[in-house]
C-alpha cells in the first residue's frame, strides 16, 4: 500500500492508518499528517500484537496538542506492537513536555522496534522512543541498512536518482 497527500486528525492520525490492528507490509507514505494526539508520518497507534514490516513514511508530520499524552513521531506516534525494517525521514513538529513525546521515529514505544531508522537531520529530532538515529548521509547508504539484515535481493533497493537517494521498495 501506498499514500500520498495532506491528512488531517484529531486523534490517531497517520498516512497509511491512523490505528494498525493487524500486519502491514511493504507500504510508504508520502504525506503531510496533521493531527492531535497520536501522530505518525506512517501510523498514529500501531495496536498491541500488531505488526509492520519492510514500510517507511517520508514527508511532514505535525502534532498539534501541548497537552499530556499527546504522541508524535515521524513513523509512529505510539507503538504497542512492532515494527521492523523500517525507517522515516519525515520533519517531525512535536511538543516535548510532562508525559507528552514527540521523537524521529515514534513518540512513545511500549514494545518492540527492531532494524528500523530515522533520520536525524531531517526530522529535526536527535531523539526517539525507538528506532536508531542516523544522518542523512548514512541512511542514502546501503551499508547501515545491510549490517541490520535488511533484504536488498527481494524486498528493498538503494538508488541515488530514486525516493531521493533512501531506500524503495522493489
Amino acid at each position: 500500500s501506498s499514500s500520498k497527500g495532506d491528512v488531517k486528525g484529531m486523534t490517531y492520525t497517520g498516512g497509511i492508518t491512523g490505528q494498525n490492528y493487524k500486519t502491514i507490509s511493504n507500504s510508504y507514505s508520502e504525506c503531510v499528517v496533521t493531527g492531535s494526539y497520536h501522530t505518525g508520518g506512517f501510523v498514529g497507534f500501531n495496536s498491541i500484537d500488531c505488526s509492520i514490516i519492510n514500510s517507511f513514511a517520508v514527508g511532514i508530520v505535525n502534532g498539534t496538542s501541548p497537552d499530556e499524552f499527546a504522541y508524535t513521531g515521524g513513523f509512529a506516534g505510539r507503538n504497542a506492537g512492532k515494527i521492523s525494517y523500517s525507517y522515516s525521514t519525515c520533519k517531525v513538529n512535536g511538543y516535548k513536555n510532562k508525559n507528552s513525546y514527540t521523537g524521529g521515529f515514534v513518540g512513545l514505544n511500549h514494545s518492540t522496534i527492531s532494524n528500523c531508522f530515522w533520520d536525524m537531520y531531517s526530522s529535526n529530532q536527535s531523539s526517539s522512543s525507538g528506532g536508531i538515529g542516523k544522518t542523512t548521509l548514512i541512511m542514502k547508504s546501503d551499508s547501515v541498512y545491510r549490517a541490520y539484515s535488511w533484504d536488498f535481493t527481494n524486498i528493498w533497493f538503494i538508488d541515488s536518482t530514486i525516493n531521493n537517494g533512501y531506500p524503495f521498495l522493489q
